[in-house]
């Protein structure tokens, strides 16, 4: 369900989906942000949950240890709408929404702005 809705908007805003990971996949992921300020992501997914995630300037990086699955730089649009997929879910823990939620802040488009604007302001 969460791909279609993925696809669904990436087709509506023009942004293609198909670089960031999926609903089944596992491991370490890894994607900088195309905005002015070189951001890197780092996600560890159980079966397409983030359950540690990571984002770093480019003066502060420290990958995991292991496999890193790099999926080159992808749109600030892409960022936010991969990461606003688990700011609202509410079965994943806190910590994961709050990781998220930090993701999309480093998204720097408008939709992303607009996005926290509306949670900030609850409508």
């Amino acid at each position: 369900m969460r791909a279609l809705l993925l696809i669904g908007a990436a087709f509506w805003s023009g942004v293609a989906v198909a670089e960031l990971p999926g609903d089944t996949d596992t491991g370490w992921h890894s994607w900088q942000i195309d905005n002015d300020v070189e951001t890197i992501v780092y996600v560890r997914l159980k079966s397409g949950t983030p359950d540690r995630i990571r984002t770093h300037d480019g003066d502060c990086v420290r990958p995991p240890k292991g496999e890193v699955i790099d999926h080159g730089i992808v749109a600030a649009s892409e960022n936010f709408l991969w990461f606003r997929q688990f700011v609202e879910m509410s079965g994943l823990n806190r910590r994961l929404r709050e990781a998220a939620l930090f993701g999309i802040a480093q998204s720097d488009s408008d939709q992303a702005y607009d996005y926290l604007d509306r949670l900030i302001s609850g409508s």
